[in-house]
């Protein structure tokens, strides 16, 4: 099996972009899509639901292209937008049950 085998659900991926987004910008997020092949996702974030659409490929892609972009300095933003992403996914998790 490859990577592309294995999906995110889509609320988790709308997250993970708009956490980046908060952490980088908004033209520093459409920066790094732009290099990881993913302009599409630009103002264009998945659906807020459980569809298992949003692909490890798509993460592993994205986390490539920002240290790429921003160097190891890059990892630190990227690390500080995984932080709100986890908490925003413990609270909708929290809402959810």
């Amino acid at each position: 099996m490859t990577q592309a085998s294995f999906h995110y659900p889509n609320r988790m991926g709308r997250i993970m972009l708009e956490s980046m987004q908060e952490v980088m910008g908004r033209n520093g997020l459409h920066n790094v899509l732009a290099l990881a092949d993913h302009p599409q996702l630009s103002d264009n974030y998945p659906h807020a639901n459980l569809e298992r659409e949003f692909s490890f490929e798509t993460i592993s892609t994205l986390q490539a292209n920002l240290e790429q972009a921003y160097g190891p300095r890059g990892y630190t933003v990227y690390s500080y937008a995984f932080v709100h992403f986890d908490d925003a996914l413990v609270e909708h998790l929290r809402f959810d049950d």
